[in-house]
């Protein structure tokens, strides 16, 4: 009885490290305060470019920031918002007219949402003539809303997608579509997480720690958003 005691234990106690160990592998980069971030609704697209890209990803890259570019779909609305340090997004608020906004992910349940992260395929040239990923979009009811999460670090790039719906057979339908999202050049990755904690990796715009994480330049990221 002794010997199935111990054993039971030594499993727990193994389950509970490795599960740890793959949490620190995928902790947030880097630490930051909650006052130092804002989100940002662009109410002028037109001037966030690649070249406005390049310019952040070098101030990212000397303060170890995250900025996160995001596209939020609701009935036949879209609308493009950032989420990123505020003392380098203060100084761009007149050229894209930036309004900031409470964060949407406070108010939404992960129990309703279904989450997914994106892998690329080919190259740089390959992603760079990809069609409008949202052409195909399904058509979002009233209640629905659609997530797409783009967050930068200087160079590497962490993708998300994103589904909230009340029906299970809506977030099923998005499933399908994303599987078709573009064939050979965007991929679904498998993660070995909950549904909870991937929404916590969404909410934290956080950037994983493994070699699958994409480096795209900056053209890449504006053909992924479709601006």
């Amino acid at each position: 009885m002794i010997i199935w005691v111990i054993l039971f234990l030594l499993i727990v106690g193994t389950s509970f490290v490795l599960a740890y160990r793959s949490m620190v592998d995928y902790k947030e980069i880097p630490r930051r305060q909650e006052a130092d971030y804002g989100l940002y609704l662009v109410r002028k697209s037109s001037g966030l470019t690649w070249e406005f890209l390049d310019s952040v990803r070098a101030k990212l890259l000397s303060t170890g920031g995250v900025l996160s570019l995001e596209r939020l779909f609701k009935d036949r609305k879209t609308v493009l918002c950032l989420f990123g340090p505020k003392n380098i997004l203060k100084d761009l608020m007149g050229e894209l007219r930036l309004l900031e906004l409470e964060d949407y992910t406070a108010g939404i349940s992960y129990e309703n949402m279904d989450i997914w992260e994106v892998g690329t395929k080919g190259s740089g040239e390959t992603l760079e003539n990809t069609d409008n990923i949202f052409a195909a979009l399904p058509k979002l009811y009233k209640e629905d809303q659609f997530f797409w999460q783009v967050a930068l670090g200087d160079k590497r790039v962490q993708i998300r997608a994103a589904i909230f719906s009340n029906d299970t057979r809506r977030r099923k339908i998005f499933a399908n579509w994303f599987e078709n999202l573009a064939p050979g050049v965007l991929i679904k990755v498998p993660r070995p997480y909950s549904n909870e904690q991937m929404f916590d990796f969404f909410r934290l715009r956080s950037l994983g720690r493994d070699t699958e994480i994409p480096v795209l330049g900056s053209k890449v990221v504006m053909r992924l958003l479709k601006i």
